[in-house]
């Protein structure tokens, strides 16, 4: 699926024996021999009753011809990949098997797609030979955020006449996730340009002709000779050893989108475009979403995508807690919709261990909330939902870097 930065293949299929429904074509001919009919007794004309009898006749013809037609059919649809990113255009295909003995006349194929990936689609089906198929492939877009599922395929069988159809579904669901849309970002020295501005980073050390050393928390895949034993035993978990440089270089992104639909978008595209933007530059980037696990994405690993997956699952409504963060003297950068005083002071409490924290915050907040926020220490810019995120990014580069100074 173009636009996807992980290809993959999935696929849906379902064999089931169709239902028969007369068309439109079909009642009206049967509506029409039955009218006949009764007119030729009614009114004593017996001229009528062939034309009652071909009608019917053609009408038993076309039920014949349908009954007889495969009543085994298999559908399979498979996409692309399973991501999408937003905007992006991405090609589906359904292959339709004719498992009878019989050939298959000419009908028609339709899937509903939810109008997130454009809308549902259909078309002509050809004629499927004797144990024949075909496939036929449609675009998809990315249209909105989210997980969407592409619903059940029909594929329609009718009879030469028109009058019969049979109805094949299969009621297999795929689902595909469209990424937040991103924007690109300008380099902004003031933010996660130097790590740890206060120079406050935890378990520092000197001496010896050694380097400037931090402890951080253990993270999976960490060597065991970094373990610093006496930090671990201070803290009361496992802490390992890096230079200072390095710790520079971590940053957290923080998201809360909060509740309303607009104010959510826009916070999601701007901590989307964050996380874009800071792992390019670089930086190890750990995510802090309440309501999914923490993700630390490292420059040069493909995991950028997985933390965008979460973003994209993300539902408009109540948050849930905060949950674990850093609390290992690194930057953070928040992206918060509109929240209020309480749930501004949860943040403050679950971010104290930052050593320092920027954050953009939607103007619908209130100058309560905004106020305990900027009384914690925190750097702050508003922003509404017609602001530019670039715009707004680099405007609280320029605080943060005044701040720093």
């Amino acid at each position: 699926m173009a636009g996807s930065t992980a290809p993959s293949s999935t696929t849906a299929s379902g064999r089931r024996r169709g239902s028969v429904w007369p068309t439109r074509r079909g009642g009206v001919v049967l509506a029409t021999a039955v009218v006949v009919l009764l007119a030729a007794g009614r009114f004593d004309l017996p001229a009528l009753l062939p034309v009652s009898g071909l009608l019917l006749g053609l009408l038993a013809l076309g039920l014949l011809a349908v009954l007889l037609a495969p009543a085994r059919v298999r559908v399979t649809r498979t996409a692309g990949a399973q991501v999408l990113d937003h905007s992006a255009t991405g090609i589906a295909s359904i292959r339709i098997e004719n498992r009878s003995f019989l050939p298959a006349l000419e009908g028609e194929w339709s899937d509903r797609l939810p109008g997130a990936l454009g809308g549902p689609v259909d078309g002509a089906l050809p004629v499927l030979g004797v144990r024949g198929s075909a496939e036929v492939s449609y675009r998809l877009m990315g249209v909105r955020r989210g997980r969407h599922t592409m619903g059940r395929v029909t594929v329609l069988v009718r009879d030469p006449f028109g009058l019969f159809e049979r109805r094949h579904h299969t009621h297999q669901t795929l689902e595909v996730v469209v990424l937040p849309r991103r924007t690109p970002l300008p380099a902004v020295p003031g933010i996660a340009s130097g790590g740890s501005t206060s120079g406050r980073p935890i378990g520092r050390r000197r001496g010896g002709g050694e380097d400037d050393v931090v402890s951080r928390v253990y993270q999976p895949g960490d060597a065991p000779k970094r373990i610093d034993w006496r930090t671990s035993a201070r803290r009361g978990e496992l802490m390992v050893r890096q230079d200072e440089q390095a710790a520079a270089d971590r940053v957290a992104v923080a998201v809360d989108p909060g509740m309303n639909p607009v104010v959510s978008e826009w916070a999601l595209v701007a901590a989307a475009s964050a996380l874009a933007h800071l792992t390019q530059q670089g930086h190890a980037v750990t995510t802090i979403v309440p309501g999914c696990a923490p993700r630390v994405l490292v420059p040069g690993r493909d995991v950028l995508q997985d933390a965008l997956v979460d973003l994209a699952g993300l539902a408009v409504g109540p948050r849930p807690p905060i949950g674990p963060t850093p609390g290992d003297g690194r930057t953070v950068v928040a992206m918060l919709g509109a929240v209020g005083v309480d749930r501004a002071s949860e943040w403050v409490a679950g971010l104290r261990g930052a050593d320092r924290v920027m954050a953009l915050v939607a103007e619908p907040s209130g100058p309560e909330a905004i106020r305990v926020l900027t009384n914690a220490g925190w750097q702050v810019v508003t922003w509404r939902v017609v602001d530019d995120v670039a715009d707004r990014w680099s405007a609280l580069g320029r605080k943060a870097a005044r701040a720093s100074s």
